[in-house]
């Protein structure tokens, strides 16, 4: 992972898929509190490069709020590029996309 975001940047989409497929795994495997700062990041690269409507952006989105409600954080405040998009109270999506 490292020597790709060295080689392309971490903005390509390759080094962007590898943190996911990565991220991915760890909270598969119950390494929670490694896959939240990369599904954060991962989130916060992909609403820049590609915009907060963007499906890859819902979907990486999605999927930070199943890793915090399985760590029991899905009601802290969302970050500021989350706010507004997540609806801590109810635990699902904000009125802009509508419930998953």
């Amino acid at each position: 992972m490292r020597a790709r975001r060295i080689e392309q940047g971490f903005e390509h989409p390759t080094t962007l898929s590898a943190l996911s497929k990565l991220a991915l795994l760890l909270a598969k495997v119950g390494k929670h509190r490694e896959a939240e700062p990369m599904m954060r990041r991962l989130l916060e690269s992909l609403d820049g490069a590609l915009g907060a409507d963007h499906a890859h952006s819902i979907t990486a989105m999605n999927n930070l709020a199943v890793l915090l409600k399985k760590m029991g954080k899905l009601e802290e405040r969302p970050s500021s590029s989350t706010a507004g998009r997540l609806t801590p109270a109810s635990g699902a999506w904000g009125p802009r996309t509508g419930p998953r």
